[in-house]
């Protein structure tokens, strides 16, 4: 399904066809119901945890490269780096007071090699400048990039790159928002009844609604109890004795 569908979805579920343009002539554009369908998908992929809660990002690196902005991630459980040649390894992970203590300069003047540990940083400074993210992990170096960082966790790794690499970050990943009408994701092609439920949830908030709210949940739940399972079962498959 498309957003445009999910939305004309929504409105006939709650009622609210005030949310959309034109819902009589078929338009169906947004004038509301957007923000709630938003809403309950930030809800749902907080709430549960599920098979395609996991993904991978990648990107391409150059000579010198030693932090990156990961978009979308909840928590980033394993980076992995590879090169031209085929060879590929697992960074170890330590904490920015680690690391901060091996290298201790700005990264600029450390000698590029192939990086070996990571660690997840918050690029959160105050006050916050909606057009940039400040880099500024290690003393009184400060690197800015154009880009807000809202959206985006932080990642640090040293040695800086020591040629063009691929960096793997591995993790649990919200889905991508929802903007123009034709739009989709895993929630509106695989399970587009639970995010209209979740949007409904999200609009029955707006009127404090706290019945309505928890009938909403209980709903959401008992269809998101099968995703779980299938999660389960699946991490559980050939495990036939517990290690100890």
């Amino acid at each position: 399904m498309t957003l445009v569908l999910t939305r004309k979805h929504f409105v006939e579920d709650s009622g609210r066809f005030d949310l959309v343009v034109d819902y009589e002539g078929g338009d169906y554009s947004d004038n509301g119901a957007d923000r709630f369908i938003t809403a309950g998908q930030r809800w749902l992929d907080r709430r549960t945890t599920h098979l395609r809660s996991h993904a991978r990002y990648y990107k391409n690196l150059s000579l010198g490269d030693w932090y990156a902005l990961v978009p979308e991630a909840r928590a980033i459980t394993a980076v992995w780096f590879s090169n031209s040649d085929g060879d590929k390894w697992k960074l170890e992970k330590k904490s920015l007071e680690e690391i901060r203590a091996t290298f201790a300069n700005d990264p600029a003047d450390v000698d590029n090699a192939d990086p070996l540990v990571y660690t997840p940083v918050s690029l959160r400074t105050i006050p916050e400048v909606d057009a940039l993210t400040k880099i500024d992990q290690f003393g009184g170096t400060s690197y800015t990039t154009a880009t807000a960082n809202f959206a985006y966790n932080g990642l640090l790794w040293m040695a800086p790159a020591g040629s063009s690499l691929v960096l793997e970050v591995h993790g649990l990943f919200r889905q991508f928002p929802l903007v123009d009408d034709a739009d989709m994701n895993y929630w509106t092609e695989e399970e587009e009844a639970i995010l209209v439920m979740a949007a409904c949830r999200q609009l029955e908030i707006s009127y404090r609604n706290a019945q309505g709210v928890k009938d909403w949940e209980t709903a959401v739940d008992s269809a998101l109890f099968g995703l779980e399972a299938d999660m389960i079962e699946e991490e559980s498959a050939e495990i036939t004795q517990m290690e100890g």
